[in-house]
């Protein structure tokens, strides 16, 4: 069940979330920087687990007679939904044309039709014409991923959007600790608010796109 031969698409710059540090400590007196960098981590874990907005694309140059292909995360997590597969631009429908498999690393499992065969396995596996390829096809494949414990790497738009999200949310945290210094129940509720709105406004955002209305583009890939 190899994956080589792979290349990945979109590879995007990428940052470390604990730099968000530095919108954080000055409001909190006395609070500790390893908690402070601590508590980004989770949030930015809860975030994208919640919120399903963390994203990479790949595509995966078929292997020949190879019908599976796992999916690895980008970002230092796991791989939690498989979103798009195209073959050449073609959407591929789940359950019908592929299947997934899921494990540590998420696979994807072709359909026979769709397994890469060069020309010569014509003869020596007496295959129908139409299932020979001289170029070997791309496979594009959009995966939803979460961040592991302690990962702090992560895409530097994800930052650039969502950054104000997990400050609030590490803030709402950190002030609603009791007994600290930094204790702050009203500005824990606030950012609390913050916080969630952050969440709801992201999940809907990846569910219904600019201008509100849902154009169905699956079949256009």
């Amino acid at each position: 069940m190899a994956n080589s031969f792979q290349s990945e698409a979109g590879n995007p710059e990428l940052a470390l979330i604990s730099e968000l540090a530095e919108n954080i400590v000055y409001r909190l007196r006395g609070c500790d920087d390893v908690m402070v960098r601590k508590t980004i981590r989770e949030v930015y874990r809860e975030f994208c687990h919640e919120t399903k907005c963390l994203t990479a694309d790949r595509i995966i140059e078929l292997v020949p007679h190879q019908a599976e292909y796992q999916v690895s995360a980008k970002f230092g997590g796991v791989v939690t939904e498989i979103r798009t597969v195209a073959l050449n631009g073609t959407h591929l429908r789940n359950g019908i044309q592929y299947r997934v498999e899921n494990g540590v690393h998420p696979t994807i499992v072709l359909s026979p039709q769709y397994v890469f065969y060069p020309p010569e396995a014509h003869r020596l596996e007496r295959l129908p014409e139409a299932t020979l390829m001289r170029i070997p096809p791309k496979l594009f494949v959009k995966a939803v991923e979460v961040p592991g414990m302690e990962s702090e790497k992560a895409p530097r738009w994800f930052i650039d959007r969502h950054g104000d999200a997990i400050v609030c949310g590490v803030l709402a945290r950190l002030y609603s600790m009791q007994g600290r210094a930094w204790s702050d129940n009203a500005k824990a509720s606030e950012e609390r608010i913050r916080y969630e709105n952050a969440k709801s406004e992201t999940r809907m955002f990846k569910e219904v796109p600019a201008g509100g209305h849902f154009i169905d583009t699956s079949e256009v890939l």
